[in-house]
């Protein structure tokens, strides 16, 4: 992220994110916070960083479904 500026545009955060429509979808729901400059989104670099950090351990502390070899299941997930 040290290539981008301070202040992101939508099309900038869909490119690290490879996802257009989920952007607009988390910055207009508020997971994401942004701002509103004319008919553009901006987000602040350090507001992404802090989603980012946040979407990374909700993925590490869900639990994950695994099949064992016998057909049984059981579930995974990382206590830190």
């Amino acid at each position: 992220l040290e290539a981008y500026d301070d202040i992101l545009t939508i099309p900038e955060v869909s490119d690290i994110s490879n996802s257009t429509s989920q952007t607009y979808k988390i910055v207009r729901t508020g997971q994401l916070k942004g701002f509103k400059e004319g008919k553009d989104w901006k987000i602040p670099k350090n507001c992404l960083i802090a989603y980012i950090k946040k979407e990374s351990l909700i993925d590490l502390l869900t639990p994950k479904v695994v099949t064992c070899y016998d057909g049984h299941f059981i579930f995974l997930s990382l206590h830190l």
